[in-house]
């Protein structure tokens, strides 16, 4: 890297922890779990969060994702995360996110994270060391796009799912 090269560096402040449950599109929303994470955490503490299918009470209906339905992750514990080696998807790309966009994939980054925040005011260059595991959300998001008539979305406040292509008048 170069000097005008800017990389992330946590502070440590917990803020990524805290305040994980989110309105979005209309529904009340979780931290997003891929399915081999969902044993990180107590069973009481996981719900479905997108579901595949024609119906979700159709027998071929298979669960894509899961969220947590608390807003402080329950492993965060006095500003250091329990399982921070083995941390979700979610969890590992944070502060930045990769969305399906019309021209390609747009990079986002969540301003309420300081250090986030410092960065990109810095105006430098820096490179997305957790791109791997962004990728791994961003299949999850393509593939939703491409057939909203297909997904579901699980919403907490309601405890119904929600078909995708409601949610965004498609």
């Amino acid at each position: 890297m170069n000097e005008d090269t800017g990389r992330f560096h946590c502070r440590n402040c917990g803020r990524c922890c805290h305040n994980l449950l989110s309105e979005d599109l209309g529904i009340t929303r979780g931290l997003t779990l891929l399915p081999n994470e969902v044993l990180k955490f107590e069973k009481g503490l996981v719900k479905p969060a997108i579901g595949h299918g024609t119906s979700p009470d159709d027998l071929n209906f298979h669960i894509i994702a899961y969220q947590l339905i608390k807003d402080d992750c329950p492993h965060f514990e006095g500003n250091l995360c329990k399982i921070y080696e083995s941390r979700p998807v979610s969890c590992h790309q944070f502060p930045f996110s990769l969305e399906p966009g019309k021209h390609g994939t747009v990079l986002g980054v969540d301003m309420n994270c300081p250090s986030a925040k410092a960065l990109v005011e810095s105006n430098q260059t820096f490179k997305f060391m957790e791109r791997e595991w962004a990728e791994k959300l961003l299949l999850v998001k393509m593939m939703v796009s491409m057939k909203p008539d297909l997904y579901w979305f699980y919403d907490l406040s309601s405890c119904k799912w929600i078909k995708y292509s409601v949610l965004v008048d498609v």
